[in-house]
């Protein structure tokens, strides 16, 4: 059995780590930090050099790795598969450290050895590296995010170029890229090419892609036939196609990616029971929660909820000095965007009536409450967002799904517990 740890600092590059093995074998460092070139052979040799150092020194190698994305994964995970842990840490907590000596030098061997000696501050925070499932899931929900962005700015742009070639044309839908509204954009060239088509066929196609009633689809195609018209008078360039057609391409290529994507997410996200758990919560679906989870990597590492709270940068921003007191206090944002993202959709969810019922009645009323503390709508919504963050731990440390209940039973539980 091995007796004492050694840490090994690792600072990754994108093909090479410099890597320092803090061995103290009576007060004197051993090695001085040296190259890993990022490949197989590279990786062997450390293997070898780490195996060596366990067997003569009697002590279990460590290894602290900031987490910088896919290089530090690669590293991380083959050295996670031969048995040796590895410990994540965040860039920016390596950065503070390294700020608060009084040189201003900085090279790949001082932060090595730096990132080594890490374990020594009590309040440097790291994470196990486990698996490569959880970056996987991430790197998917990610690029999810990253093409429902890009399909709202083509749509944004889809939008701008029909007001230039068919004036009124977004007044006909409420979303011009549904599948009818698509249909109308790729048959058609121009508006005079819509009002030389034979009405009835197009009616029919209407109440197809529509999956709506045959009045439906003909009152649809008076409205598109009078914007037309109108079209032919007001717009200044009626020939559409070469502008409107790249932009429809792009859209259906993007949706499929999106549904590819979701279909992958959901697939994964079904043998895993901390996702099950935050898609319990009103507002969540299995996208959002998938992309929680992933974001938070391991969230059991959050000893409370105001841990949680401050890693998706929902934590105030406290400023005081001296007797002055700050109290215009915003949140920091510093941690992770796709967890404020979903947390604020959850928070829209919940406090909407769906067929007059309220989604969640404690939390419109938590909501209802900061409005009338004369909280903007925006601020009471954050809120809702930090609430939904503690509930979110809660139901992970509990592993229990979430159940609504109202204040007055919250409160008596909570009086129980504590009695």
């Amino acid at each position: 059995m091995l007796s004492s740890n050694t840490y090994v600092g690792v600072d990754i590059g994108s093909e090479s780590s410099m890597v320092f093995i803090d061995i103290k074998d009576l007060d004197k460092r051993l090695k001085k930090p040296f190259l890993v070139i990022h490949d197989v052979s590279g990786f062997n040799l450390l293997l070898e050099r780490l195996n060596s150092v366990e067997s003569e020194y009697n002590s279990k190698c460590i290894l602290i790795v900031e987490n910088t994305g896919n290089y530090s994964t690669v590293f991380a995970h083959f050295f996670s598969s031969k048995g040796f842990p590895v410990k994540l840490i965040n860039p920016i907590q390596t950065n503070r450290i390294s700020k608060a000596g009084m040189r201003k030098a900085k090279t790949d061997k001082l932060d090595s050895i730096l990132i080594a000696g890490m374990k020594s501050y009590n309040w440097v925070k790291s994470y196990d590296y486990k698996t490569v499932s959880t970056d996987y899931l991430k790197k998917l929900c990610r690029k999810y995010d990253s093409f429902v962005k890009q399909r709202a700015l083509i749509k944004n742009q889809l939008s701008d170029d029909l007001d230039l070639v068919f004036w009124g044309y977004n007044k006909i839908f409420k979303d011009i890229t549904c599948k009818t509204s698509m249909y109308i954009l790729k048959e058609f060239t121009s508006p005079e090419d819509f009002l030389k088509s034979d009405p009835n066929k197009v009616i029919n196609s209407i109440k197809q892609f529509s999956k709506r009633s045959l009045k439906f689809a003909r009152e649809k195609y008076e409205l598109i036939e009078k914007k037309a018209r109108e079209a032919l008078i007001l717009s200044p360039n009626s020939n559409f196609k070469p502008i409107i057609l790249p932009s429809i391409n792009i859209i259906h290529e993007l949706d499929e990616s999106i549904a590819s994507l979701e279909k992958e997410i959901i697939k994964l996200s079904k043998s895993n029971e901390e996702i099950k758990l935050v898609n319990s919560i009103t507002g969540f679906g299995i996208v959002g929660s998938a992309t929680i989870i992933s974001e938070l990597r391991d969230p059991y590492r959050f000893s409370n909820a105001k841990q949680m709270v401050a890693f998706a940068g929902l934590d105030p921003k406290v400023f005081e000095s001296g007797k002055f007191k700050g109290n215009d206090n915003k949140i920091t944002k510093r941690g992770s965007r796709l967890i404020r993202y979903w947390l604020f959709i959850a928070a829209l969810t919940c406090v909407r009536k769906v067929n007059g019922k309220y989604v969640n009645k404690t939390i419109y009323d938590y909501y209802h409450k900061k409005l009338k503390e004369g909280k903007p709508k925006k601020v009471a919504l954050i809120a809702i967002c930090s609430k939904l963050m503690k509930i979110i731990f809660a139901v992970l440390r509990d592993r229990k799904e979430f159940v609504i209940i109202d204040n007055e039973t919250h409160c008596l539980n909570h009086s129980q517990k504590a009695a």
